[in-house]
């Protein structure tokens, strides 16, 4: 596991260059030889420009106007598995016969969800309801408003879900039981994407590369084997939409050790600089 220390020397220095990882723009095709979009981000948003500066991250110009949406107090089902396994992938086609400028999803998940589109990462939540302060549910749970359009192409589609049913955090509302609510709107209003449209797989609470289904967040990708999700009427209802302003998510430089590191078989600790205090998500390579 990684830290992130700060170190007030560093700090400092005003000769510090930081640069920005460019990922694929939205709306860009990728070719054959392109690399397969990185599934940890970070999130690209539309008027979201994000900078990565010496003194901090920045996002100028940048205005939050949430809208007056309503809450959902009969939310269409939610799905997940009978076994309620702590992870679960969800995975299901769209098939375009027109690139769409817009198409907006509402999503939500017990506790927590990772969205992706065509492999790339375009939303992550809910926001967590947390617990009054005699440690005891809110009622409430909340729903994100998604804008899938940029990330949307002619022909075959998969709009895919990482969904952690287990607290990530102590304090973190629950109640116990892992799921998934999606729905799109359409022309006619919001429109429920089935859970017969869903292929679901349970995945493993410790990460293992070798146990991961390859491509699985991908046109193309072969979910015969997945099962269809079981149906979860009214987890949460009512849910109401989320007012808070999306995060603001960018990559910082590389670091190397400037010697061989080596943990031992049991874990240990890795103590990495980067010269100010990061609430990040450290990527190793």
């Amino acid at each position: 596991m990684g830290e992130f220390l700060e170190d007030n020397e560093m700090t400092r220095r005003k000769a510090v260059q930081l640069a920005l990882v460019a990922p694929l723009a939205l709306g860009e095709e990728s070719s054959a030889a392109s690399v397969a979009p990185d599934p940890r981000g970070p999130i690209l948003r539309p008027g979201l420009d994000v900078r990565v500066r010496p003194d901090g991250v920045e996002a100028l110009g940048f205005v939050w106007r949430p809208g007056a949406l309503p809450p959902l107090e009969k939310p269409a089902a939610w799905i997940g598995l009978p076994e309620n396994p702590p992870v679960f992938l969800a995975r299901t086609k769209l098939s375009l016969t027109r690139k769409l400028k817009s198409l907006r999803v509402r999503v939500s998940a017990e506790s927590s969800y990772r969205l992706f589109v065509n492999g790339v990462l375009v939303a992550r939540g809910p926001a967590d309801i947390g617990m009054d302060y005699h440690r005891v549910e809110t009622g409430k749970w909340f729903y994100d408003t998604v804008e899938l359009g940029p990330y949307l192409r002619k022909g075959e589609n998969v709009v895919s879900a990482e969904v952690f049913g287990a607290r990530l955090i102590g304090w973190e509302g629950t109640r116990g039981r892992g799921g998934f609510f999606c729905d799109l709107e359409s022309a006619s209003g919001w429109k429920v994407l089935a859970s017969t449209h869903w292929r679901t797989a349970e995945n493993h609470w410790r990460y293992d590369g070798a146990k991961e289904p390859v491509g699985w967040r991908l046109p193309g990708f072969d979910d015969s084997a997945w099962l269809a999700p079981t149906m979860l009427p009214n987890l949460w209802q009512p849910l109401v939409a989320s007012e808070i302003p999306p995060r603001m998510e960018a990559l910082y430089p590389s670091v190397s050790p400037q010697f061989p590191l080596t943990l031992p078989a049991g874990g240990g600790v890795a103590r990495v600089r980067y010269g100010r205090l990061l609430s990040a998500y450290l990527g190793l390579k």
